[in-house]
């Protein structure tokens, strides 16, 4: 199911998942420029294709994942990854496990953080913080 776009491309999940723009405090979310996705198993990925750039275990326990989608950059957070560097995925691809975020325990059940970079946002700290965002353009919006 088509429930958005970020930087012209769809954001595609299954019937079965809930997931949310705005239910986090933080800046990414607040600004419209995040989404948060509970996979009721593995997460997925929810793009048509894309690379694995990058992997991080953060001092958190979090993880990072880095993808890069067309011409952009796609971050990922609470996944563990089944995934390499390298390694290419398509829509509806197991990438991962779902971990519990480290930001939000015990309050925030399991998620997939997603949200876009311009793909020239090569250096880890601006990946990281709201440098060079791209705003998710709403196409369905249900509270569920």
């Amino acid at each position: 199911m088509k429930i958005a776009e970020i930087m012209g491309m769809d954001i595609e999940v299954p019937e079965n998942v809930w997931y949310s723009f705005f239910n986090s405090p933080y800046t990414v979310h607040r600004e419209g420029a995040a989404l948060d996705i509970y996979y009721p198993g593995m997460a997925l990925f929810p793009f048509e294709n894309g690379r694995v750039v990058e992997i991080r275990e953060l001092q958190s326990h979090d993880h990072l994942i880095i993808f890069e989608v067309n011409d952009y950059c796609l971050k990922m957070l609470h996944v563990k990854p089944d995934i390499e560097v390298g390694e290419r995925v398509y829509a509806g691809d197991e990438i991962g496990t779902l971990q519990q975020s480290p930001y939000f325990k015990p309050w925030s059940d399991r998620h997939a953080h997603i949200d876009g970079r311009e793909q020239n946002i090569l250096n880890y700290t601006e990946r990281t913080t709201i440098c060079g965002i791209h705003y998710i353009n709403l196409r369905r919006y249900e509270f569920r």
